[in-house]
């Protein structure tokens, strides 16, 4: 078990912290950040049981973890925090949008990127690799999760999807679309499909032979695919790649069920939403059946020519929501843990009931 300690604060803490028993082959011992973030900070370390100083968790810890700074801050913090672990010898791991964003060719063979793959390359685990580019039929049932956009609470059903196959005795794999997924055993979405080089055909060749390899070395009863970023665009300045990694994975694989993430609406437009997943299966091939509203909303800064994501609360969330006469229950909240829960056993049972599907 490898004991962590986590700079700067993210708002994936607080799911961190929350799904701390879910992890694999890691615990976070604690969070260290910016003087800012401090009381969110406090917080944070104390859902995880620690109230040490920045000193002490770091000589607790086995490794440090170097997350992405999502509002962009100076990077000297990183690089204190970075002397002061190799110092007393302790291991750097780093996000790879982290690494993108700092200069560690001073610190080489002292970092490593968090990153979880197959053990087994595609060509060592088929008896008779076929010739030239293949696309392979994948045999397990795929639920893909995909979303408006960035962080619209997709990786927390992801979370919470892999850990109900797990209770239920399912064999499943996952494909995460956090970085963050490899803490908990999901494979890290593989780089080239963030590459502006490699060409869009190119890509749903290479996925599809990624996804097949895990397929055949794990044989699962089922595979989790974390689709990246989002749909479409929603404003001038955040264009989710004009949809380009949905439409990646829905034509390197078949989707067998789907989940789309929201952001936080107060009440939804049923018939309004059900004419935007028709629309979702014609263009990606996701057929959706459930939609988890999150607890994040945005607003956009012309002045920054930028978006700014939100965080609700609790208590915002349970006070401003309003569940439609018409909603049908696998329309859930993602707070509402019970109905997000029986929402996803749905998707289950829908799998199981369908032939092709098995």
């Amino acid at each position: 078990m490898k004991k962590l300690l986590l700079f700067p604060y993210h708002p994936d803490m607080g799911l961190l912290a929350q799904k701390a028993a879910k992890l694999k082959g890691y615990s976070i011992i604690g969070v260290h950040s910016f003087q800012e973030d401090i009381l969110a900070v406090k917080a944070v370390n104390e859902q995880l049981g620690c109230n040490g100083s920045f000193a002490e968790m770091l000589h607790k810890c086995d490794a440090v973890l170097l997350l992405d700074d999502y509002r962009e801050s100076e990077t000297d913090k990183y690089y204190e925090v970075i002397q002061s672990a190799i110092d007393i010898g302790k291991q750097i791991i780093v996000t790879s949008l982290a690494a993108e964003k700092l200069d560690l060719g001073a610190y080489k063979g002292f970092c490593t990127i968090l990153r979880n793959e197959p053990k087994s390359d595609l060509a060592k685990i088929i008896k008779k690799p076929a010739q030239g580019r293949v696309k392979y039929i994948i045999e397990s049932p795929i639920i893909a999760v995909f979303g408006m956009g960035k962080s619209c609470c997709k990786f927390e059903n992801q979370i919470l999807i892999k850990s109900m196959l797990d209770q239920e005795g399912y064999r499943s794999a996952w494909i995460s679309s956090n970085t963050l997924g490899a803490l908990f055993g999901g494979y890290t979405t593989p780089d080239f499909l963030y590459d502006k080089h490699v060409a869009f055909e190119e890509k749903v060749i290479r996925f599809n032979q990624f996804v097949y390899q895990i397929s055949v070395a794990e044989k699962p009863d089922v595979i989790v695919i974390g689709v990246p970023e989002g749909i479409s665009e929603f404003s001038a300045h955040e264009y989710n790649h004009f949809a380009e990694y949905p439409l990646v994975v829905g034509s390197a694989v078949s989707v067998d069920s789907a989940v789309l993430c929201t952001y936080f609406l107060s009440k939804l437009d049923v018939d309004g939403m059900k004419r935007t997943l028709f629309h979702y299966r014609e263009r990606f091939g996701f057929p959706v059946h459930m939609v988890s509203i999150g607890r994040t909303t945005f607003e956009r800064m012309r002045e920054f020519q930028q978006v700014a994501y939100l965080f609700l609360e609790e208590e915002y969330l349970q006070k401003h929501y309003e569940t439609a006469v018409n909603q049908p229950d696998v329309f859930v909240g993602v707070w509402e843990t019970k109905k997000t829960e029986d929402a996803i056993q749905k998707v289950f049972d829908r799998l199981k009931g369908n032939p092709d599907a098995i």
